[in-house]
């Protein structure tokens, strides 16, 4: 599939992922996270595309949405479970403080905006330079830099709160 067509199907495409995935995940922001998450991994691979990625489209949307619901349920449990880990003294120091550090930049991400969130997660897991996300995100370069450096001193200052 050319870029071109990639970019032509998008906008009639993505309503259809929004409610796929609205309805897995139950609130809006989520959605939309999952949709930009898959659309995202689609453009990364849209050469090697077929003219119609409808369905590919929808499926991987449906996965994403159940899996960031299972993760959100594993990472309460994990949550839960650190505490009580950590009141019963039964785990080893450095455990508890790699778990606490995870928790803490976990939780600071979550409390950025949600856009911003999607942008540090797409750019630390999928390692994308700042034109490659422009491109994913539909605007300029200079953009791309500006919004991950906000994202970026915002997380900052969230850590430091913690610290």
């Amino acid at each position: 599939m050319t870029t071109e067509q990639f970019t032509e199907m998008i906008p009639a495409l993505r309503p259809r992922l929004l409610y796929a995935a609205r309805q897995i995940t139950g609130n809006d922001d989520d959605a939309l996270d999952v949709v930009q998450d898959v659309l995202l991994r689609l453009w990364q691979r849209h050469e090697s595309l077929h003219s119609d990625m409808s369905s590919l489209a929808v499926v991987a949307t449906r996965n994403a949405a159940l899996n960031l619901v299972r993760r959100r349920k594993y990472h309460e449990s994990n949550a839960d479970e650190s505490l009580e880990s950590l009141e019963s003294g039964s785990s080893a120091d450095s455990d508890i403080m790699l778990n606490e550090h995870v928790r803490i930049l976990e939780e600071a991400i979550g409390r950025l905006r949600p856009s911003w969130q999607r942008i540090i997660r797409c750019v630390q897991a999928e390692q994308l330079t700042t034109a490659q996300l422009a491109a994913i995100l539909g605007i300029s370069e200079a953009s791309a830099r500006s919004t991950l450096s906000a994202a970026r001193r915002q997380l900052l200052a969230l850590l430091e709160d913690k610290v």
